[in-house]
């Protein structure tokens, strides 16, 4: 994961470059995150880089000099737009219910194949609670975290992660860099 922080520092860094680096930002942020409450605190860090940058074209150009508050609000906001566009590109939530169960699922894209089970496990629980409206089933997927440990199994075909709680059962499964879970609730 060190090589992501120097990548996402890099972003932060691109954002300095007026007028194509606070997108450039967004997108490697966005791209590097794949959660956008995570990349919320990235792109906040990139922030100052982006309003430098917008200052150095403010000063360095004096016919957009009555511009002003269209370059920072541009260097401000398309960070935050870009990376939201990207990382609702990248991830898919879907909920399914059958006759005895809730399933909602995920697709992760850009996971790091040596990822944390348990960060990874965590970040898709946080997902699945941020898309169910229903306080029961949101109540009852917040007790998973308390149960006991993760199980994980390798086999060929990636990791397996496997949580069950109480009848609800929490299963992630990742192979190469994208991750599917599935949380089934009993009714």
């Amino acid at each position: 994961m060190n090589e992501g922080r120097t990548f996402l520092k890099l972003a932060e860094v691109s954002a300095l470059i007026p007028v194509i680096g606070p997108p450039l930002s967004g997108f490697l942020i966005g791209r590097e995150t794949s959660d956008f409450t995570q990349a919320l605190k990235y792109v906040a860090f990139s922030l100052p880089f982006s309003a430098l940058g917008a200052l150095f074209l403010y000063l360095g150009i004096p016919t957009i000099q009555k511009y002003l508050y269209a370059i920072l609000i541009y260097s401000l906001a398309t960070p935050f737009i870009i990376s939201f566009m990207i990382t609702t590109f990248y991830n898919k939530v879907e909920l399914t219910y059958d006759e005895d169960t809730l399933e909602i699922r995920l697709w992760l894209k850009n996971i790091d194949p040596s990822f944390d089970p348990n960060t990874l496990f965590k970040m898709a629980l946080d997902m699945a609670l941020r898309k169910i409206r229903n306080p029961y089933y949101k109540s009852k997927i917040k007790t998973v975290m308390e149960c006991p440990p993760l199980r994980v199994r390798v086999n060929q075909d990636g990791i397996v992660m496997r949580k069950n709680c109480n009848g609800i059962v929490v299963e992630a499964t990742v192979v190469n860099d994208k991750a599917k879970i599935k949380v089934s609730i009993p009714y």
